[in-house]
């Protein structure tokens, strides 16, 4: 049986070929790896009468939240064009939270994966086969990640596993490509989408290194993109690939979080060749903070970025507008944040707060003191648009004053020198940064 895995588009992205899908890479890898034929396709455009589809059997959608009205469209023009017997089954973000929402609501998919699809998919495949598909499957997460085949960006054109936007300056050549050294997060932060297990499973040095090697013999691609959640989360295994990628001439870009940042980790971090490193910074309120769950304060972030910039690495402040708290001096605080430490911080994303399904503000939002005031699914996406979009307020501060804040928030940051592109031109752009 023949396996095409589906990446829908995404034309809210200021760049939607920045991130390669390595979740759908994987699991058409292992899918691979145990006898199946697999095609994959990026859907770049919109447009659904530009959509290329193969013929296949089997047809797998990872799924985000805004993502889910094109999958549905996606799932319809597949049995239209190839016939109703062939299977459409959808894993990712949306389907693991609301999985019963999803398989019911949504008569064009077959089957929904709840959790990592790697498992999961020898299941579903050998069940098309027998003719008896279930219409949920629970995805066991892998324990060993070695034992995942690399990611088969051959199946994938070049430009959908290479960017050269990404990295804030070309440190090296032949773009940037995404890679990933550990899945899961220990961290609960309240608005935090992420649906990964808690426990952390990290990848070897040895065999990070391995798929590195090969990027590079087979793309000519000097430069990474880490994926993981929080990179140097194991400080061992984070010191030793350093070591070994100190001899490799390679750039890396990370995340991490401040309270785990000092002065000898982001040494190690510029000697392995990490040039940018990205923090989830989120407000300059400590009492906003604490109310999301982020576990750190804003002393620490302020430590971080001096330290980050100290070791000569390129500073990436990632910013939420509108999180359970915020309000007008909340907003002052995160405006002197940001003033006080411009020269340490290279970079601000700033992003409005979405509601997205399951996370702890979106099921209690009474407990968080907030009113939800979209549930549109389709207008789920990172939000980094300057205009008066605003998904959820504090219930003691009106809307009108939120929309104020939000456009002071997003102006002051301009006057900054941070002024993103998607800010310009069209006021109800929605694109994302990066």
């Amino acid at each position: 049986m023949r396996l095409c895995m589906i990446v829908p588009p995404s034309p809210f992205l200021a760049d939607p070929e920045a991130n390669a899908p390595l979740g759908t890479l994987y699991v058409a890898a292992y899918a691979q790896k145990h006898g199946y034929e697999v095609a994959a396709r990026c859907l770049k455009d919109h447009n659904e009468d530009e959509w290329d589809l193969p013929e296949a059997e089997v047809y797998g959608i990872s799924i985000t939240t805004p993502l889910l009205s094109t999958s549905r469209k996606i799932a319809a023009k597949i049995k239209e064009e190839f016939g109703q017997d062939r299977k459409v089954v959808v894993g990712g973000p949306h389907p693991t939270v609301l999985p019963q929402e999803t398989i019911f609501s949504c008569p064009e998919f077959d089957s929904v994966v709840i959790g990592e699809g790697e498992k999961a998919i020898l299941d579903v495949m050998e069940d098309a086969k027998a003719g008896k598909l279930k219409q949920i499957y629970n995805g066991d997460a892998v324990q060993n990640l070695d034992e995942i085949p690399f990611p088969p960006r051959h199946l994938l054109p070049l430009d959908f596993i290479r960017t050269f936007e990404i990295m804030k300056h070309p440190y090296k050549p032949g773009g940037t490509t995404c890679i990933i050294g550990s899945r899961g997060c220990p961290f609960a932060c309240a608005f935090c989408p992420n649906i990964l297990p808690k426990k952390v499973r990290f990848r070897s040095v040895g065999n990070i290194v391995w798929e590195i090697h090969q990027i590079i013999d087979d793309y000519g691609i000097y430069q990474f993109k880490f994926q993981d959640d929080c990179f140097t989360l194991n400080r061992k295994l984070v010191f030793d690939l350093c070591d070994r990628l100190h001899e490799e001439d390679v750039a890396l870009r990370i995340i991490t979080r401040a309270n785990l940042v000092n002065e000898e980790l982001a040494k190690k971090l510029h000697y392995g060749g990490c040039r940018d490193v990205s923090l989830g910074t989120e407000s300059g309120s400590n009492k906003v903070l604490k109310m999301n769950n982020k576990g750190m304060t804003v002393e620490q972030n302020e430590r971080a970025y001096r330290t980050l910039k100290k070791a000569g690495l390129v500073t990436i402040c990632n910013m939420i507008f509108g999180l359970p708290g915020e309000d007008e001096e909340t907003v002052e605080e995160t405006l002197s944040f940001l003033r006080r430490n411009r020269e340490y911080i290279d970079v601000v994303n700033m992003a409005t707060l979405i509601p997205y399904p399951r996370t702890p503000i979106a099921d209690n939002p009474t407990r968080f003191n907030v009113e939800i005031l979209n549930g549109n699914y389709d207008d789920y996406h990172f939000y980094h648009s300057k205009d008066d979009m605003i998904f959820l307020r504090n219930k003691d501060v009106p809307l009108e004053k939120m929309k104020q804040l939000k456009r002071k928030v997003y102006d002051t940051v301009a006057e900054l020198g941070y002024a993103k592109k998607e800010w310009k031109g069209d006021p109800n752009s929605n694109s994302a940064a990066s």
